[in-house]
């Protein structure tokens, strides 16, 4: 098992409380787009919030490969 799989793997259960198969690279995709739909509900995408949502889809993407 690789460094990122175990930093994934502890990423998802200790944080996320998800434990088992890790989600797959076109679930993030589809998981990134919904948080940005949540973000953007009131019309307006702040750039504290822009920068979270950037932040959190690097490190996702990192994980998930």
């Amino acid at each position: 098992m690789s460094l990122d799989n175990v930093i994934a793997n502890w990423y998802f259960n200790d944080l996320l409380g998800h434990k088992g198969k890790l989600p797959s690279p076109s679930f993030g995709m589809f998981y990134m787009k919904a948080l940005m739909d949540v973000v953007a509900a009131d019309g307006v995408i702040s750039d504290e919030e822009r920068k979270w949502v950037v932040g959190f889809a690097a490190i996702w993407g990192k994980l998930i490969k």
